[in-house]
């Protein structure tokens, strides 16, 4: 063959590798896309619908960043722990198996920020359902009322016989043997399980984000270094719920002022030195908008 022509086809099979090359490379890849995507669906799922047993769906991600079923339950009635799940990308399937009599299987695809598809509930129910169904993120159908709301504390954590080191926080909305509300915090200091059943940790009548509604503050304590009170927070939404404060705990004698809108914290930060935060409220997060350190003589 000759050379001029072999030296043209060499260089058109180089481009054209090269082509290939680059067009791979500007291709996604498929587990990092699908690892993006398992981060973008973790959250809280609810059924959307009525005369329907609620189903609540709660996803996350493992160690490797793929998508898993934390927990999946009918609301206030049955728990299915440890649910299988198989997620390619583009689809979600869920399944069950509570006996060889009875199971409940979803197969859900993100669309238009809801997950939607088929649910089949075998033995599950009071009868067998098999439908279209729709699961919206942090949706509430049968949402209580802020009003219905009450809260028992009670020692969570002990060590030994004698000394507590944490709470727990259940909110009942009407039915006394379900919870609508549980979470557990540890102390900053432990006490003695006698001080722990004495204790209000719980304060639920003051409106710490001025929305004109109650929330929760938790008490955990008063740091015996800083000699500072840490309190976990959570803001009523109206969905019919209560949403955590994200880094609340972290505050040093936190203050939500209603006349100025805004949480402040002080604490010591030197031998005479003292710093106040002031933070405001975007949605359920605190965003720092001001930091004062005074030097005292």
């Amino acid at each position: 063959m000759d050379a001029g022509l072999m030296g043209t086809l060499s260089k058109w099979l180089c481009l054209l590798m090269l082509c290939a090359s680059t067009a791979a490379l500007a291709q996604p890849d498929s587990g990092q896309r699908r690892k993006h995507d398992a981060a973008s669906l973790a959250g809280e799922w609810r059924w959307v619908g009525k005369d329907v047993p609620e189903l609540i769906l709660v996803l996350g991600t493992d160690s490797r960043g793929e998508l898993k079923a934390e927990s999946l339950y009918t609301y206030r009635d049955t728990d299915f722990s440890d649910p299988k799940l198989v997620f390619n990308g583009t689809s979600l399937w869920i399944r069950k198996d509570l006996d060889e009599n009875a199971y409940l299987e979803l197969d859900l695809r993100p669309e238009g920020g809801d997950l939607t598809g088929r649910c089949l509930m075998v033995g599950v129910w009071t009868r067998e359902f098999d439908d279209t169904v729709t699961l919206r993120r942090n949706y509430f159908e049968y949402a209580p009322a802020r009003e219905a709301f009450r809260f028992l504390a009670w020692p969570g954590r002990t060590d030994g016989d004698d000394t507590c080191t944490g709470i727990v926080v259940y909110g009942y909305a009407g039915q006394e043997d379900a919870p609508a509300l549980t979470c557990e915090f540890d102390l900053v200091e432990p006490v003695s399980v006698d001080e722990a059943l004495e204790t209000d940790w719980v304060d639920d009548r003051r409106d710490i984000n001025f929305d004109g509604v109650p929330d929760l503050e938790i008490y955990l304590g008063n740091d015996p270094v800083t000699y500072a009170d840490h309190s976990a927070a959570y803001v009523w939404n109206p969905g019919g719920y209560f949403e955590a404060v994200e880094g609340y705990a972290e505050l040093e004698n936190p203050f939500p002022d209603p006349d100025t809108r805004t949480v402040s914290s002080t604490f010591y930060s030197g031998d005479r030195e003292m710093t106040t935060r002031t933070y405001v409220w975007q949605g359920s997060r605190l965003v720092l908008i001001r930091e004062d350190i005074v030097t005292m003589p």
